[in-house]
């Protein structure tokens, strides 16, 4: 049965990945640009590209550009419309223009399929096109060739939400400084295309490139604070798990549903559920379903790298939170005693100490199975994310808190909405400082050749087995993990 199971996943996500309708627009298309006009409905947004940096003549050159998705309908050929289906990143040139998800849309540009890598280990973006199920590219000289054939109703769900996102965008904007403002769009709103190229370079080379991105650390923050508001506020528990469920999910499609959020999401509501009924809530199983739902809803997400990230790292951190001593009262009457009797400084400060260790811990094991993967897909490895994930996780929760609260009194009071973001912004500034400092700590992080696909299934298939082989006791000790390393890594130096 795991067997057939095996097969009928991989056939799907084979089918997700290799298989396109005849009529896709993207088979029109060669590596040169060609002219073409295709009709069809906006998928996505208008958003900024991030400017060329390095080469400051290019980066005049090309000016500012956004681009949107569109489900295309038809395309012209000759003077003829034709069917026609896929989608289609629309690069446009210049400011972008105002549409809104389900407008329609005739497009006139040149049109060409993406890039493939042009030198070994460098990103595919054809691949990513592929796994998108977006084969063709248009690009267009400015929003005038960009006609807007109809508008969508005021009550379609698409366009409020982003009509939602924008507002929040907006409310940032005006209460976050506006050197720190986009990484509280980043942060909250999952909007990384403001971000200074320099800032999330900075992010990637000292392993703290998840905070950008919303998943489990976002949701579930979002989740514990909600669920202990509605608690304090003497709500029904099961109205409180009922609240948490409904706006997780309405936060899920604010941030537009990317694969690592969509995985918390389906975490939380199996929790939620469970607790509604009385039932124990297996964190184990509670991924296998998400890793289900999300693999039958977009199959190639199997070949996406964030995807692996996000569910490896989840599942690590599952079993660490097994393997780690629960801080408890001690059962001896002495211990107890003499715990008490200390004072609450030192209480505060045994506190503090032991969750900064858990926190260490739990990060250096996360770090520990996903270093291979990021070594092969970003060629980077960064020891420092060791101890400055550990810094900046107080940071980020106190951000994300203050941000939250200025999106919602925002419309109510724009003093306490004010108050919040500078609150926010001050947080901000201790992350990017921090976030600042580590990029530039001598032997923190190391540009490195990734390792080859053999080594990389090789450790996992070690891991795997050292997982199911070894007692519990001994996977918890440093010194298991550290012959394991080297013996793995000495095969791979051979």
């Amino acid at each position: 049965l795991a067997a057939a199971v095996g097969c009928l996943g991989a056939a799907w996500a084979a089918a997700g990945f290799d298989l396109f309708p005849a009529d896709d627009l993207g088979w029109q298309f060669g590596d040169t640009p060609a002219p073409c006009a295709v009709v069809g409905t906006v998928v996505e947004t208008p958003r900024a590209l991030p400017v060329p940096v390095g080469d400051p003549r290019r980066a005049a050159a090309i000016g500012p550009s956004s681009e949107c998705v569109v489900a295309v309908e038809r395309v012209r050929r000759g003077s003829r419309w034709q069917p026609a289906a896929g989608r289609a990143a629309v690069v446009i040139d210049g400011d972008p223009p105002d549409l809104m998800p389900g407008t329609r849309v005739r497009v006139l540009g040149r049109g060409l399929r993406p890039a493939p890598a042009l030198n070994p280990g460098e990103f595919d973006f054809r691949l990513r096109a592929r796994a998108e199920r977006c084969l063709s590219i248009v690009r267009v000289r400015s929003a005038t060739d960009v006609r807007v054939l109809s508008r969508p109703p005021w009550w379609w769900p698409p366009t409020a939400l982003e009509r939602l996102r924008q507002r929040g965008l907006a409310v940032l904007e005006a209460h976050v400084a506006p050197r720190r403002w986009p990484l509280a769009a980043a942060l909250l709103l999952g909007r990384r295309e403001s971000l200074p190229r320099e800032e999330t370079d900075d992010f990637l080379v000292t392993g703290t490139v998840h905070i950008l991105s919303i998943s489990g650390l976002h949701v579930g923050l979002l989740a514990f604070a909600l669920f202990k508001c509605m608690r304090i506020a003497c709500l029904p528990r099961r109205w409180s798990l009922a609240a948490v469920a409904a706006f997780t999910g309405a936060y899920m499609l604010l941030v537009q549903a990317e694969t690592p959020v969509v995985r918390a999401t389906l975490l939380v509501w199996l929790a939620c559920l469970a607790a509604a009924i009385g039932r124990r809530s297996t964190a184990i199983n509670g991924l296998a379903v998400a890793a289900l739902v999300v693999l039958a809803c977009r199959p190639a997400e199997v070949f996406s790298t964030g995807a692996q990230l996000s569910f490896l790292s989840t599942a690590v951190l599952v079993g660490v939170a097994g393997l780690l001593p629960s801080r408890r009262e001690p059962a001896d009457p002495i211990e107890r005693l003499i715990a008490r009797s200390r004072s609450p400084v030192e209480r505060i400060a045994r506190r503090c100490a032991w969750n900064a260790w858990t926190l260490f811990a739990a990060g250096a094991a996360v770090w520990l199975a996903t270093a291979p993967v990021v070594a092969a897909r970003f060629h980077v490895i960064s020891p420092v994310g060791l101890v400055l994930n550990v810094l900046v996780a107080p940071f980020v929760a106190l951000a994300m808190g203050w941000g939250f609260l200025c999106l919602l009194v925002a419309p109510c009071s724009a003093l306490l909405a004010g108050w919040c973001g500078a609150a926010c912004d001050a947080t901000l500034a201790c992350i990017a400082w921090l976030v600042a400092a580590a990029a530039h700590v001598p032997l923190g992080h190391a540009w490195i050749v990734g390792p080859p696909a053999w080594w990389v299934a090789g450790w996992y298939a070690c891991l795997a087995a050292a997982v199911l082989l070894l007692p519990v006791p001994r996977l918890g000790r440093a010194a298991t993990c550290a012959a394991d390393v080297a013996a793995w890594d000495a095969v791979g130096r051979v």
